[in-house]
């Protein structure tokens, strides 16, 4: 075999060994694997946890497109039930949808991303460091005392990542306890 079929023939076996199926054209990102939904948006929109968040996707054709593209890209989604102990005053996710939508694409991060992604981003900076979404918003990754990592934005509003994460075949979704409001 051919140094350029060796890579065809590890993809599909990789393909074969994970069970996987083809969905759609060449692309390698188009690979949708069982149990593992092909876009974002396929997580968001049917998560009970997640109905504050899915009128923006849902009324937002520029947002839904973007979640839905080649990507790779990581959605951080606040989930609908604030963490107990959240202090009031903390943010709280707009209920008109297109501040929604503002909000969901100012929490977008550029590429594939884990929580064990952003700790790491928080290990080498001696338990803190910074990350930029597509928008060039910043956030502080933390490593809190617990082992947990923590999200803080410019105005010092912090977020618990909540696990696991939930991948999509052009990225994934990446669970908040609270809204942040990256600037």
């Amino acid at each position: 075999m051919g140094k350029g079929n060796m890579g065809l023939a590890v993809r599909a076996w990789a393909l074969a060994a994970w069970g996987g199926l083809m969905v759609g054209g060449p692309a390698w990102a188009e690979i949708a694997f069982d149990g593992i939904p092909k876009t974002i948006p396929e997580i968001v929109l049917p998560a009970p946890d997640m109905r504050r968040y899915a009128p923006a996707v849902e009324q937002d054709p520029g947002l839904r497109s973007l979640l839905e593209d080649e990507g790779p890209r990581t959605a951080l989604v606040p989930l609908d039930v604030p963490a107990p102990g959240r202090m009031d005053g903390a943010p709280v996710w707009p209920e008109r949808a297109e501040e929604a939508a503002r909000l969901a694409r100012a929490l977008i991060l550029e590429g594939r991303w884990t929580p064990e992604d952003l700790g790491r981003v928080a290990d080498a900076g001696a338990g803190q460091g910074r990350l930029w979404t597509e928008q060039g918003a910043s956030l502080l990754a933390m490593r809190a005392a617990d082992g947990g990592i923590i999200l803080v934005d410019r105005d010092g509003n912090t977020a618990r990542v909540v696990l696991p994460f939930r991948p999509a075949g052009n990225g994934g979704v990446i669970a908040l306890d609270a809204p942040i409001l990256p600037r």
